[in-house]
């Protein structure tokens, strides 16, 4: 293992950087920035990490994707929604509708944050069909888990009301956040 002049460190698996980490009082977190050693690691969002799994930190997936990932579980939704539109732009196949679900799924806790109830509840409702097909894992992402936690922070909001509703607010414990496959903390792929 090598540092580099950010705090964090490199391992090497013959000629390849697989993972960048950080120590921090919390332990030790992994970052996604793999391409090259001489980069200068960004610091870990909000003082949170996603806990990325050794292959999750390879080439295997966007760099973009991760961030977009350690984003939403800072709870920076907008940024997260920055990040991933990036890599939903530039793809064709079946991730796209992928990133499009994860997208909304971001905008409308974002919404839902910012009292916008009416656009959280079309973006709540645009991400679970998106995300739907996928199902119970994908690209690493425990996405039934992550459904649920989010059908669960909007339960008040989905509500029956005869009228627009008002009041309701984000419960800052039930906000969802996006979890790694058994899969992916095992340190395999498939």
């Amino acid at each position: 293992m090598l540092s580099n002049s950010a705090g964090a460190a490199a391992q090497w698996v013959g000629n390849q950087v697989i993972g960048w980490w950080r120590r921090s009082g919390s332990g030790v977190s992994l970052l996604p920035q793999v391409r090259r050693f001489e980069q200068q690691a960004e610091p870990v969002v909000g003082g949170r990490s996603a806990s990325l799994p050794l292959y999750v930190a390879s080439p295997m997936f966007d760099e973009r994707y991760l961030r977009g990932i350690e984003l939403f579980n800072a709870g920076e939704f907008f940024a997260c929604h920055d990040e991933l539109e990036e890599v939903w732009t530039e793809t064709i196949g079946p991730e796209r509708d992928f990133y499009q679900g994860l997208i909304h799924v971001a905008v409308s806790l974002f919404h839902f944050e910012g009292g916008n109830l009416g656009g959280a509840r079309k973006m709540y409702e645009s991400g679970q069909k998106y995300l739907a097909s996928y199902g119970d894992e994908y690209m690493g992402v425990r996405l039934r888990d992550l459904l649920e936690s989010h059908a669960h922070a909007f339960r008040d909001l989905l509500g029956h009301h005869t009228s627009y509703p008002r009041g309701i607010e984000l419960a800052p414990a039930a906000i969802p956040r996006i979890e790694w496959s058994a899969d992916a903390t095992s340190g395999s792929p498939d």
